[in-house]
Formats: structure tokens, sequence, C-alpha cells
């Protein structure tokens, strides 16, 4: 598995490219990534994951109850908006951020993440189109 993360507006709307195979280890390290960011970040920091050409999300029911233990929303988070065609990963995602109470909504692409985005935080600059090349890529 390899993500990239990046900011797309500096430490308030940050943007994450997932492929390949997911396990919980890796799992893990996004959720702390990202956490950590939120953190260190301008409230609201808001998410827009792109996962759609993640392969597969490499987790067991235990896995997943274990990540629902681990998943804390931070004080300072925004909306987090999952961009992915995967029912898996929507189901998995919808029900971890329910349980965590983060704002959560799942997009059918990009450019309908970073609309949605605009138009619920209206203290944003306008938000750039990601490119991949730009992101810091990071693996576990």
């Amino acid at each position: 598995m390899g993500y990239q993360l990046s900011w797309l507006v500096e430490d308030r709307v940050m943007f994450c490219y997932v492929s390949g195979v997911m396990t919980r280890d890796d799992m893990v390290l996004l959720i702390d990534d990202v956490a950590t960011r939120i953190r260190n970040g301008k409230p609201p920091v808001h998410y827009i994951g792109d996962s759609t050409q993640l392969e597969k999300l490499d987790l067991t029911v235990r896995d997943i109850h274990l990540l629902f233990r681990f998943i804390r929303r931070p004080p300072e988070s925004g909306w987090n908006l999952d961009v992915t065609t995967n029912r898996f990963t929507r189901f998995v995602g919808g029900i971890a951020s329910h349980l965590a109470g983060i704002r959560y909504r799942q997009m059918n692409s990009i450019e309908d993440a970073i609309t949605y985005l605009q138009q619920a935080d209206l203290t944003l600059p306008e938000i750039p189109m990601p490119h991949p090349t730009d992101a810091s890529p990071t693996s576990a």
C-alpha cells in the first residue's frame, strides 16, 4: 500500500491518494498521520481522500473492531470526504466515521468533494485540484 498526503490549502484542507492493498498496519499509520496534521492545522481542518485506486482493503472483522477503538475525532477536524467506488470501503468508512463522531460524506469525484467543501465552509479560499506529483509519498 502507498499513500500520498498533501495540503490543498495549507493547514486547512488535506488530500490523500491511496492505492494498492491497505492492511490494518497501513490504516493505523494513515490515521495517525491524518490526526497529527489535523491537530497541527488551523481549525477546522478538512480531509479529502481518493481511494478510487485502492485494490483491496485487507481487514478482518477483528481489525475493523480494533480500528474503531483507535479512531477518535480530534476537536480541530472538519469534514472527511471520501471519493471511492468500492462498496466495502464505503461501508467501513461510514461505520468508522459514525462511531468516531466524524463529519463524513462519500463523494463520486474529487470535483464533487471540492465543490461540497467550498459550500460547507465559506471561510476557505478557493481549493485547487490535487496533483498527485505534488503530494509527499508515504509507504508502509
